[in-house]
């Protein structure tokens, strides 16, 4: 603002003229917040869309490697001691006459 300009003018054209150029100032604020705003929004969908896409992939794999691990033999686990004594109490030979 030139101050010299606003000598010799009235007070109610000074203030008439400071809201003009103060409405000029919020509208362009706020159109600069609404651009602002809209590319954060594109920004934020765009890496959205990516982190979607990696995540995708990365649940086809471990599905992948699900069945891969279904599709394999159970693995053959040692008997434990109490396990391989019960085996052989029940296939042990019946004696009748130690009874």
């Amino acid at each position: 603002v030139d101050f010299a300009d606003l000598q010799g003018r009235r007070p109610d054209e000074i203030v008439r003229q400071a809201r003009i150029k103060s409405q000029e100032i919020v509208t362009t604020a706020e159109d600069d917040a609404r651009r602002r705003r809209f590319e954060a929004e594109d920004w934020c969908d765009r890496h959205l869309a990516k982190f979607e896409i990696q995540i995708g992939k990365i649940s086809g794999l471990v599905t992948d490697a699900r069945n891969q691990l279904r599709s394999l033999p159970a693995p053959e686990v040692a008997p434990t001691e109490a396990q391989l004594k019960a085996d052989e109490a029940a296939n042990a030979f019946f004696d009748q006459d130690t009874v």
